[in-house]
């Protein structure tokens, strides 16, 4: 499994790419004042997040990334905001700025140790049974069907749970419209 487009140099390039613009996205939501923008900056960073999944192989996560988030998740967020009234003035700043941001620094360091002193186990760098072999090759050659199954088989109760949370959600929503 050697000499594959992810080992060349425009690969990387382009994966940095994606990664900086989806960065600079993430950080425009939450720096931006005006809520619209920020919506947009939003949807900017998931369908960065979508073109990472194609970058990673995995094109399910990615339509669903784009349908889900990009799409619907992110129309239902535009027209939350579009409801209200005073959309150009945004959040008013408040005095937990500064313990947030450095919560925040904390728990990158965090993570970016917890990621650099990590051993990963790589699939090209294990030795892998034939039987092994073809489990993985099935998984990856046809997976809609195999994370369908996983999902009604093994993940059934947190699928309910994800589905009564949106319920509820776009009951609450409701509830908030029809009163006003």
């Amino acid at each position: 499994m050697t000499g594959g487009i992810e080992e060349s140099g425009i690969f990387t390039a382009i994966w940095w790419v994606i990664a900086t613009l989806t960065v600079v996205a993430a950080l425009l939501v939450v720096y931006l004042q005006d809520l619209v923008k920020a919506a947009m900056a939003l949807i900017g960073t998931f369908l960065g997040i979508a073109g990472l999944f194609v970058m990673l192989n995995a094109e399910f996560l990615a339509v669903v990334q784009v349908l889900v988030y990009a799409g619907a998740v992110s129309i239902l967020l535009i027209f939350g905001i579009m409801m209200i009234r005073d959309t150009e003035r945004g959040s008013p700043a408040n005095s937990l700025r500064i313990p947030a941001f450095v919560l925040g620094v904390a728990f990158v360091g965090i993570i970016t140790f917890v990621v650099m002193d990590t051993q990963w186990n790589l699939l090209g760098d294990a030795v892998l049974t034939p039987a092994a072999q073809v489990g993985i090759e099935e998984v990856f050659s046809d997976s809609p069907p195999v994370i369908g199954g996983l999902l009604l088989r093994e993940f059934v109760l947190p699928l309910e749970a994800a589905a009564l949370l949106l319920t509820a959600t776009l009951v609450g929503a409701i509830a908030l419209v029809k009163g006003e």
